[in-house]
């Protein structure tokens, strides 16, 4: 990462107290990836992606168990239906 993508992860107490706990640049494994952390930014990278596939699996289940095995879960329609837009 060079200079000036640090740059615009750093983060003032002014602006953090506006983000969203989702936003990406509060990630712990970023930061210490930025201040050279490298094996606690690994640790942590690591038990963010075994929870996403702990939830993933979870999810699957649900579907097999409801018989919809055959749906594509990463098809945002599956969930979500517009309140005032319709595709045509």
């Amino acid at each position: 990462m060079n200079l000036f993508a640090m740059q615009l992860n750093n983060i003032s107490d002014k602006l953090k107290a506006k983000l969203p706990p989702t936003d990406s640049r509060l990630r712990v494994d970023t930061r210490h990836w930025e201040n050279a952390e490298l094996e606690l930014a690994q640790e942590n990278l690591v038990r963010l992606q075994e929870n996403q596939r702990v939830r993933r699996d979870k999810l699957k289940q649900i579907f097999k168990d409801k018989g919809l095995d055959t749906v594509d879960m990463y098809d945002e329609r599956v969930f979500y239906t517009p309140k005032f837009f319709t595709k045509e």
